[in-house]
């Protein structure tokens, strides 16, 4: 189910509200950055989302579209949420995994909880400096 469709679906808002909050996911903020992908997990989305709120633009538009953009965001991050691997149940901690392709499933999900832990204490890489944190 895409965004939009979970908007109106599950969260039961109008077809506007929606077509305004799956415009700024999709293109406004693509405007501002211009590097920008939309992300499709939520920990992507954390790292991206923090760059977005620091922007000048992002605050004078939200502030003047009565946090419109921030909505936008906070539902596209439960969105998100709900959508992620990680947060469903079908890999348990103490699950065997016995094929090659679980295990390399179970690093990179170990992996992601990891970097989400690093941008939780850092907004950029302590290592390079580097402070886009959707590479």
């Amino acid at each position: 189910m895409d965004f939009y469709t979970w908007l109106v679906n599950e969260k039961g808002l109008s077809t506007a509200t929606a077509s305004k909050y799956n415009l700024v996911i999709k293109n406004r903020i693509s405007e501002w950055l211009p590097s920008y992908e939309l992300p499709q997990n939520s920990i992507d989305f954390e790292a991206v989302k923090r760059i977005i709120e620091s922007l000048n633009i992002y605050k004078e538009r939200n502030s003047v579209g009565n946090n419109m953009y921030s909505s936008a965001l906070r539902h596209y991050g439960n969105y998100l949420k709900e959508h992620d691997i990680q947060d469903r149940d079908i890999f348990s901690e103490d699950q065997k995994f016995t094929s090659e392709a679980e295990k390399l499933i179970k690093v990179r999900l170990v992996q992601n909880k990891f970097r989400k832990g690093l941008f939780d204490l850092n907004q950029f890489c302590v290592v390079t400096g580097f402070r886009i944190l959707n590479f």
